[in-house]
């Protein structure tokens, strides 16, 4: 390059020496000012010609060790405009891709900034930003690449969140595809961050480090275990003692105080756990019969009271034992199908009924029950304890609120078929057209980390129209779906919410007179998933 551009300013040179004839000494002087200024221009260029022969942009630029690409023209190019196919091809890795992480991490950060993306689409209840809704879809394309690549090696680490993971890319795919409400992609990504354990740990300690200790104690106060099919009893006896049993009459609460009978002898406590996960039921009928050891004749049959007590329901009755009973007898508990609105994931839970035997011996004052020869009881594995509460906490999105009492979890999710307990069977409440959107919440016992059943909720929600300020009131339903949840099919406006929620104690038996007083919950900035057609 430098020899070409020597070989231009010597032509220059050369040409202002053979200039014609000088006519006059102005000329001459301004012939010899043209030589100077071309000599100048000589020296000027060759310095600019080694230099740019020792930087060689464009071509020494490439990775050290490859062939340098040799120009076959004597025109000088600029090295933005040099072809690609001269620069060697590299692999791009995937993007955000940081060594020294976990590669579940960065799957999570791409549906999260899917997540923000759809958002930022949708508005008035349909997708109106379509370059952002496009951009969502590729940036999930680039999470389901990242998953594929990963399934091998997370198979064999932790199978169970290699599979949580691939249905929440999926179900991601379809809410995108169906242009469903980005809300939906922000209770997905949320249930996959909180059972990968990527949650704040200390948020996930306070819904269920009080759960489980509560739990344990309970085990270890029960003296008797029973199991059958998907039910599991422990009963306990202790001192006789009143009750109040509380019933609503015209909307108001009234109490009735329950005497031990004369003579009783003893109160039966019993508590009614789910066999899969250790959780805690309740909401059914449960009776106790006491039975002959040998004739199993029947000896007495009472109906026992549901007790809401320190955060967690229990089953009781003071019994009276007939003197004449034999020493060795059998209490049997029945216990009857949960007649509660179920969901459809939640459809087979808990739908049979069941009947636990439990041998005694009774001696006319205290009854003491007798250890099994072989126990059939298989103790829960830890990872499904307290996975009633998570899957509670996932279902709302983590939108939770504490009151002095409770945790209060709410969410609008798109409307759902609710099975309905009509007539001694489940029965499918199909959704009319009228109603676009679901109310879904649940309550947490702060002291005991139970979840709470048989609540009543009252939901309000309020909105600012054009003439005003709007506010409409609800009673939520207790609905079963894996856990104790309230549920409402209501209509919505594409519009943002105020809601409030007022939750007081549940109907049932209690040892104080004083109720456990009513709280309120205000959650704002709700859109709801309407869609507008």
């Amino acid at each position: 390059m430098a020899s070409q551009l020597l070989w231009k300013s010597a032509r220059l040179i050369k040409q202002t020496y053979r200039l014609g004839p000088v006519e006059s000494e102005e000329e001459h002087m301004r012939t010899n000012w043209m030589r100077i200024v071309c000599h100048v221009a000589v020296v000027f260029t060759v310095l600019i010609g080694w230099g740019c022969k020792k930087a060689r942009p464009g071509v020494d630029t490439v990775d050290a060790g490859q062939p340098t690409p040799r120009l076959q023209t004597t025109r000088r190019v600029p090295a933005r405009i040099i072809p690609q196919r001269a620069l060697p091809q590299r692999r791009v890795a995937y993007l955000g891709h940081v060594p020294g992480r976990d590669d579940v991490q960065l799957v999570t950060q791409t549906l999260e900034t899917v997540q923000s993306l759809y958002e930022q689409s949708f508005s008035g209840g349909k997708v109106r930003d379509w370059k952002s809704y496009l951009q969502a879809k590729d940036m999930l394309k680039r999470a389901a690449a990242m998953q594929r690549n990963l399934m091998k090696s997370l198979k064999r680490k932790n199978p169970n969140l290699a599979s949580q993971l691939q249905r929440t890319v999926r179900h991601l795919q379809a809410v995108l595809a169906k242009k469903a409400h980005p809300q939906q992609v922000r209770l997905a990504n949320y249930k996959f961050k909180f059972m990968s354990k990527q949650i704040d740990p200390k948020f996930t300690a306070s819904l269920l480090s009080d759960y489980k200790l509560t739990l344990k104690k309970m085990h270890s106060d029960f003296v008797a275990f029973a199991q059958s099919g998907e039910y599991r009893v422990g009963l306990k006896v202790r001192e006789i003692q009143p009750y109040y049993r509380w019933r609503q009459v015209r909307f108001s609460d009234r109490k009735s105080l329950v005497k031990p009978a004369k003579g009783s002898q003893l109160m039966l406590v019993a508590q009614l756990f789910d066999a899969r996960t250790g959780a805690p039921l309740s909401g059914t009928e449960v009776s106790v019969e006491i039975l002959a050891g040998k004739t199993k004749r029947q000896l007495l049959s009472k109906k026992m009271d549901q007790l809401w007590s320190n955060g967690s329901s229990k089953y009781i009755h003071n019994l009276k034992i007939p003197r004449t009973a034999p020493k060795q007898v059998v209490v049997q508990v029945s216990v009857s199908a949960f007649p509660v609105a179920r969901t459809a994931a939640a459809l087979q839970s808990l739908r049979t009924k069941a009947t636990f035997q439990f041998p005694a011996t009774w001696n006319g004052d205290s009854l003491t029950f007798l250890k099994p020869k072989k126990s059939t009881i298989k103790p829960v594995p830890q990872e499904v304890v307290g996975l009633d509460v998570m899957k509670a906490v996932t279902s709302v999105g983590g939108t939770i609120v504490e009151t002095p009492i409770h945790r209060i979890g709410v969410a609008l999710v798109p409307v759902e078929t609710l099975w309905l307990w009509k007539n001694g069977s489940l029965q499918m409440q199909k959704p009319r057209s009228y109603f676009n959107a679901q109310v879904v919440a649940f309550v947490q016992d702060k002291k005991t980390g139970m979840l709470v059943p048989n609540a009543r909720i009252q939901f309000f929600y309020e909105w600012q129209g054009k003439k005003g300020k709007f506010e409409f009131q609800k009673y939520l339903k207790p609905v079963f779906d894996g856990f104790p949840s309230y549920r409402r099919l209501i209509r919505l406006k594409p519009t943002t919410y105020n809601l409030r929620l007022r939750v007081d104690a549940p109907l049932s038996a209690s040892f104080n007179r004083v109720r456990y007083p009513s709280y309120s919950a205000r959650i704002k900035g709700f859109t709801p998933p309407v869609q507008v057609k």
